[in-house]
């Protein structure tokens, strides 16, 4: 394999969060021999339906949680045959960070700033003497105010989510098209790997720890379990349910760093294996007795695939119980934000969202089909008027959409939602609430 010593170029932006690898390389294009011929592939849907385009620059800047879903090393291979050296992101999927390393090609960490720094700048320089580069031109391009006339989407004519692609188009693609993008479901709820504000959510999330204190009572425990906090948060939650576990062992999982962090100086790690990990691609080396969730199953999109991991990571008859937002969930939140977007000031909001909230008949569906039974779905109205308002929307409700903005319009848009929905909001929220068992024994 020959190494990497130097990659420099133009840029190419890609600015989505939670890309998998089934969207990276569509699963009906993986019956080649031979590890080239997939560049024409990469990104197949969202190209042929006009969503995105891209240049072959030597350089990807992605969203955090690239690579995500499956562990196919095509989604590499794609990503290599197209032309790109490289992906900078804020964080990726265990899997793709070691099949990119094994196959040569280079993952790059950088946080959320320094990558939309190398995007405004258009091109970069990156050294490196081990698989684990650092980018030279990380810093001097987050304050670089350069917009490039080629390339990049940082110019005047392009979105940052959509470069101009040179590629080899097979002739069944339609053209591409410079329109807004469409939002698809498989877009939505990229939440689980945004970069949250730990401290201030710890601090004001008792809305969310109340609601866990019924669902921790309802799981069906005897004290000596392993179960999987799926999606942990700064770990309060986590506590609660160590309580219930005297000689029992938890393994927390959430898709933040800053969550993660939060949780690790709370917990034992004794007893508590703290993992930072996108749960769609979650692995484990051994199933768990049970499963627990509470406010996070919202922010993934992809139900089915959710329910069919978390199933992979039960023993047979173990049982999930989970809460998270339900159909018609915080409706006034969201109906003031369209309000406050519809009247101007933030188009990369328009079309915007980040939360999927599912209804108890769908849910029970997918469950069934994911292998489980016993099956227990419904809504349950859960009004909050919420500590600290104006930090509570922030934080909880606005972090993703804060995300899309630059910052010195973030505060603009907290302010002007918060002044719609009024000084001392009762937020609507509804929680779906879930339970069930994995099967004993496989449906034949």
């Amino acid at each position: 394999m020959r190494p990497i010593d130097v990659i420099v170029g133009k840029v190419a932006v890609l600015d989505r969060a939670d890309i998998d690898t089934d969207q990276i390389i569509p699963k009906q294009f993986l019956k080649r021999i031979e590890r080239t011929g997939f560049g024409e592939f990469l990104f197949y849907d969202w190209i042929r339906d006009g969503e995105i385009e891209l240049e072959p620059n030597p350089v990807l800047v992605a969203g955090p949680n690239f690579g995500s879903g499956s562990s196919r090393e095509h989604a590499v291979w794609a990503l290599a045959d197209f032309g790109f050296q490289a992906v900078i992101a804020p964080s990726f999927s265990d899997i793709f960070y070691s099949n990119a390393t094994k196959n040569g090609f280079l993952p790059v960490i950088l946080s959320r700033e320094h990558c939309r720094g190398i995007a405004a700048a258009g091109s970069v320089g990156s050294t490196s003497t081990t698989r684990r580069s650092t980018t030279r031109a990380a810093s001097s391009a987050s304050r670089s105010t350069r917009r490039p006339s080629t390339g990049c989407s940082a110019g005047t004519t392009r979105s940052r989510s959509r470069c101009s692609r040179r590629t080899r188009s097979p002739p069944t693609r339609k053209p591409t098209r410079r329109s807004a993008p469409r939002r698809r479901r498989s877009e939505v709820a990229a939440a689980t790997s945004r970069d949250w504000d730990a401290a201030t959510y710890d601090r004001v999330s008792t809305p969310q720890q109340r609601w866990a204190e019924a669902v921790v009572a309802r799981l069906p425990l005897h004290g000596d379990e392993t179960v999987l906090d799926a999606g942990c948060g700064t770990g309060r939650v986590t506590a609660m349910l160590l309580d219930r576990l005297p000689g029992g062992r938890i393994i927390a999982v959430d898709g933040s760093a800053a969550m993660v962090a939060e949780a690790r100086a709370r917990l034992d790690p004794d007893r508590v294996e703290v993992r930072h990990s996108d749960l769609l691609g979650l692995r484990l080396a051994a199933p768990v007795d049970a499963v627990f969730s509470n406010a996070v199953f919202h922010w993934i999109a992809d139900h089915a695939r959710l329910f069919a991991t978390l199933a992979a990571a039960l023993v047979p008859g173990g049982p999930l119980v989970a809460q998270c937002g339900g159909t018609g969930n915080v409706a006034s939140f969201y109906a003031a934000v369209g309000d406050v977007v519809a009247g101007g000031g933030f188009p990369e909001l328009a079309g915007f969202d980040p939360a999927y909230f599912a209804g108890p008949d769908e849910t029970a569906e997918r469950l069934a089909a994911a292998g489980f039974e016993s099956i227990e779905c419904g809504l349950e109205e859960q009004p909050v008027v919420p500590p600290e308002p104006r930090e509570f929307l922030r934080s909880v409700c606005l972090g993703a959409h804060l995300e899309r903005l630059p910052a010195d319009r973030r505060d603009r848009l907290v302010d002007a939602v918060w002044e719609r929905l009024g000084p001392a909001p009762v937020l609507d929220y509804v929680r779906l609430n879930i339970a069930a068992r994995k099967q004993a024994t496989p449906t034949p």
